[in-house]
C-alpha cells in the first residue's frame, strides 16, 4: 500500500513545496519509525 500511496503523496508534496526535501524527510522518518516498531516487537533473548 505504501508503494502505491507514497509516490503520489511525494509528488503532491513536491508540487506544493517546489522540491522533494519534505517528502524525503517524511519517508526517512517513516522508515526509521517502522524499524523501531519492528525492533521493539522482535522477541528478546533470555
Amino acid at each position: 500500500l505504501g508503494q502505491i500511496v507514497g509516490p503520489v503523496a511525494a509528488g503532491l508534496l513536491a508540487q506544493a513545496a517546489g522540491n522533494y526535501t519534505l517528502a524525503s524527510i517524511i519517508a526517512a522518518v517513516a522508515l526509521l519509525l517502522s524499524g523501531v516498531i519492528a525492533w521493539s516487537a522482535a522477541p528478546k533473548s533470555p
